[in-house]
């Protein structure tokens, strides 16, 4: 009665920082090499809810230099943020 229980699946989950693979996308790559960075550090699909309540999939990436937000439909980058913006 009222236990949690852990998912199987993230029991043993080893942290892989790139979860999407990104060398193996190359729209992904595109927006990298354009913007100059190289190393990702962490990728992974991400839902986000509107004010409206809606929900739209974002691709979300973290770099050494910069934190990118990209649109997986359109394959557009929406936000680019500067880790030196970062407090």
């Amino acid at each position: 009665m009222g236990v949690k229980v852990r998912r199987k699946a993230s029991l043993r989950r080893e942290y892989k920082g790139d979860y999407l693979d990104i060398p193996s996308r190359p729209f992904l790559m595109k927006i990298l090499q354009k913007q100059g960075d190289k190393q990702v550090l962490f990728a992974d699909k991400l839902l986000k809810f509107t004010s409206s309540g809606k929900m739209k999939r974002r691709i979300h990436m973290i770099t050494d230099f910069a934190i990118y937000i990209v649109d997986p439909i359109t394959d557009a980058l929406k936000c680019r943020i500067a880790l030196a913006a970062v407090d």
